[in-house]
């Protein structure tokens, strides 16, 4: 309905991104609460727990796996041991299939590589050194 209500320049009709097992939203796991709190602001800032329906629609038909032999690029997968948010086997696959993907699996849940997350210093030392080894400039990578 709301991707239809789109189409006429109606407003989105949101579901709650975050809930608890069992209730209607995007993610409804404990992993996805905790995420919840990772992500709303601790400033004040305002912050919705909501996602426009039409949003969602476009996941179904995006399956990174059958392009990922494709990608030339360096791609860094970071793939939570734990994930009940997102399917770890896919990540995993894309993983296998790039020719120049380095994996990660980071400890904990989808949300653990977020600051106040489980694994966040291990990940952002992983993603740090990633980008040393593929973005620096080629004069750079001889200095001390």
């Amino acid at each position: 309905m709301d991707r239809i209500g789109a189409i006429f320049d109606r407003p989105p009709r949101y579901l709650p991104g975050a809930g608890a097992p069992g209730q209607l939203a995007v993610g409804a796991t404990e992993d996805a609460l905790f995420g919840q709190e990772l992500m709303t602001p601790k400033d004040g800032t305002e912050w919705n727990n909501r996602v426009a329906a039409r949003s969602l629609l476009s996941f179904s038909w995006r399956r990174p796996v059958r392009r990922a032999a494709a990608i030339r690029c360096p791609l860094l997968l970071v793939v939570a041991e734990h994930d009940t948010m997102a399917p770890v086997a896919p990540a995993l696959r894309v993983a296998e299939r790039a020719p120049r993907a380095e994996l990660y699996r980071s400890r904990g849940g989808h949300y653990d590589v977020y600051a106040g997350g489980e694994d966040h210093d291990n990940v952002l030392r992983v993603e740090v050194e990633f980008l040393d080894r593929h973005a620096r400039l080629p004069e750079q990578r001889h200095r001390p």
